[in-house]
């Protein structure tokens, strides 16, 4: 079994178009973040945060302890 899984163009519009819509203050934190040019590469993907999201909501998960939120 591979240990990474390759995120293809066609993987990663599903995952968006199956994921909740971003809200307007994640649209304002993604704009934002895009301003900061370089560092923006500190920021995970929308479709990595979305997944994430799905994951955490499928699993009723109450409580997250989340680490190095860069700007969000």
């Amino acid at each position: 079994m591979p240990k990474k899984l390759d995120l293809t163009d066609n993987l990663e519009q599903y995952i968006i178009n199956h994921s909740e819509s971003l809200t307007s203050v994640q649209n304002e934190i993604i704009q934002y973040n895009i301003s900061l040019g370089d560092q923006k590469r500190l920021q995970i993907s929308i479709s990595q945060a979305q997944f994430l999201q799905t994951i955490v909501k499928i699993s009723n998960i109450k409580k997250i302890l989340e680490i190095g939120s860069f700007t969000g």
